[in-house]
């Protein structure tokens, strides 16, 4: 059996609030709330919600968009069960993710898979970039990242912050309590990288055909004592 979508359900939240991975447990709990509530608000509380069943036939996540002040920006939510992690790999969950996304806003939806140690995939991303201090901050960035974590408690508050977790990696593993913003930006980073690369790449090209269409036009010149209008070259020679 293939998993599928389906509306989401209240049985749906009850099934997961009580199978969830422990990673959406520790997540939900950090908000101060239970797993059923989390399961219940979230379908309340977005534009669409639907449930993500696993080859087993029971639900196996639920995966929503969160309606927000700005109408052209949602936030997308996902919480499910370890069924997730050993079925819903090599992009079976971005296929049942599209019909969801489409609701809100028809775009294209890239995969990224890691296969290294996360600490140092950040590491290798970010430290080339911010040693040639490319790396850039609005210092509204800073006081949003900041200002965002204050509906956490307070003995985590600082744990979550992006500031802290840049300053704070390292190469151990489970260097940090959490990582969630640091892995997010370097992701990013990763992939306005590539996509430079390759600017950069068509641009030298460009520049070469420049260059070359100037040699030319230099050589049509000096056959044709400059006059290379009109007539091409090969018909006065």
């Amino acid at each position: 059996m293939k998993g599928y979508t389906r509306s989401y359900m209240v049985e749906d939240a009850v099934y997961l609030a009580r199978n969830l991975r422990q990673e959406d447990i520790r997540e939900v709990s950090i908000l101060g709330v239970d797993p059923l509530f989390a399961m219940v608000a979230g379908g309340l509380c977005s534009g669409v919600t639907y449930t993500g069943v696993g080859p087993s036939g029971k639900p196996a996540l639920a995966v929503g968009v969160r309606v927000t002040a700005n109408p052209d920006v949602g936030m997308v939510w996902m919480l499910g069960t370890p069924e997730i992690e050993d079925n819903f790999g090599d992009g079976m969950f971005t296929q049942l993710f599209k019909p969801v996304l489409s609701k809100v806003h028809p775009c294209t939806i890239e995969e990224v898979k890691h296969s290294i140690q996360k600490e140092r995939r950040i590491i290798d991303t970010l430290e080339p970039v911010m040693a040639r201090h490319k790396l850039v901050f609005d210092k509204g960035v800073i006081s949003h990242d900041l200002k965002s974590t204050e509906k956490y408690a307070t003995d985590i508050r600082h744990y979550k912050t992006l500031v802290y977790q840049m300053t704070r990696i390292c190469y151990d593993r489970g260097a940090l309590k959490f990582d969630d913003r640091l892995d997010a930006l370097a992701i990013a980073v990763a992939y306005w990288t590539e996509k430079m690369a390759q600017d950069e790449d068509q641009g030298l090209k460009r520049e070469k055909d420049r260059l070359f269409d100037m040699e030319i036009e230099a050589h049509l010149n000096a056959l044709t004592g400059g006059k290379t209008g009109g007539e091409k070259w090969f018909h006065l020679v």
